[in-house]
């Protein structure tokens, strides 16, 4: 009996607390904080999921290509793959390129992007004539 009289008269005493004096600044302030952290953490998260990628290593991958074989490279594509970046770039090269030639730039071209960014670990080269 007597933890159901005391378990009542707590159950009261609760229903008797005056919350218009409480600030709600402090617990909006901590939820909005904790918002914000998550929305900081999950952003490029997700945009990698969604194949997002950042347009400074398209531009960078772009002037390596170029800067490496002094060709245009007017495709440039990337794709994150995990924590991977799968990069393919498409040259144009001159028509009186030979095949060898058209090979050993691009192997050039893969080693020297591979090199300048950090989080690529495949680059494909597709060249065009």
């Amino acid at each position: 009996m007597r933890s159901h009289r005391s378990g009542h008269s707590s159950a009261s005493s609760l229903c008797d607390l005056d919350f218009t004096s409480a600030t709600p600044s402090p617990g909006s302030s901590s939820s909005l904080f904790i918002l914000h952290v998550g929305y900081e953490v999950t952003k490029d998260v997700f945009f990698h999921l969604m194949d997002g990628i950042e347009p400074e290593h398209l531009k960078e991958a772009r002037q390596v290509a170029t800067a490496t074989a002094s060709v245009g490279v007017p495709i440039a594509r990337g794709r994150w793959l995990g924590r991977s970046l799968a990069v393919e770039l498409e040259p144009l090269f001159p028509p009186e390129t030979t095949l060898a030639d058209v090979n050993a730039v691009s192997d050039r071209i893969e080693e020297a992007v591979l090199a300048a960014i950090d989080e690529a670990t495949t680059v494909t080269v597709r060249p065009r004539i």
